[in-house]
């Protein structure tokens, strides 16, 4: 959760610094392969998506993981 913060803290007043799949991995302590398959199994933290192609980049809300880490709960959104 210290590399949420600091991602946070480096962006003060953004509405909100997006993480990419692989920072969001690393925070989670997992492969970006392991993301990867959570958001094609609708679990995982909660992610969008930047487009509406299908190979528009994937981001994530450090909040999410943050929420994510302290739920246990499972169950992302496009």
């Amino acid at each position: 959760m210290e590399f949420i913060r600091n991602v946070k803290s480096e962006n003060p007043g953004a509405a909100s610094a997006l993480l990419t799949e692989r920072d969001a991995a690393q925070a989670l302590g997992v492969s970006v392969h392991t993301v990867r398959n959570w958001r094609l199994f609708k679990k995982g933290p909660a992610w969008t998506k930047l487009g509406a192609s299908p190979k528009a980049a994937v981001r994530y809300r450090p909040e999410d993981l943050q929420i994510f880490i302290a739920s246990g709960l499972n169950g992302g959104r496009r």
